[in-house]
């Protein structure tokens, strides 16, 4: 009897942490968009720097690569890395990865 208390015992940490693990997984594929202002364009490094506001009026960095496939628009058109303009007002997309920070669109307006 003892045994089968400690193989349940153990299911059961086992499913929490399987739990556990899914949540901080799902919390990665969170997607974000925000407005700010474009600091730095790397066409080698294929990234982009962004600061974006916060709603307490700070400033936050948004910066990483562009994932594969990834959405550049300039003023409601296709474009590429280079065709982007540092100090413009742009909308960036992104999500998060254990990584870091995935960059999936850039639209300049």
């Amino acid at each position: 009897m003892r045994m089968t208390y400690r193989a349940i015992g153990t299911a059961l940490v086992l499913l929490g942490l399987s739990g556990a693990l899914w949540a901080v997984h799902a919390q990665d594929d969170k997607i974000y968009t925000q407005q700010g202002v474009l600091e730095d364009v790397n066409d080698q490094a294929y990234t982009i720097k962004v600061q974006v506001p916060l709603d307490d009026g700070q400033q936050m960095t948004v910066a990483g690569p562009l994932v594969e496939g990834a959405v550049i628009r300039i003023e409601g058109h296709t474009g590429g890395l280079p065709d982007l303009m540092v100090g413009e007002n742009v909308t960036v997309t992104w999500k998060t990865t254990p990584e870091g920070v995935a960059i999936l669109s850039v639209q300049q307006r």
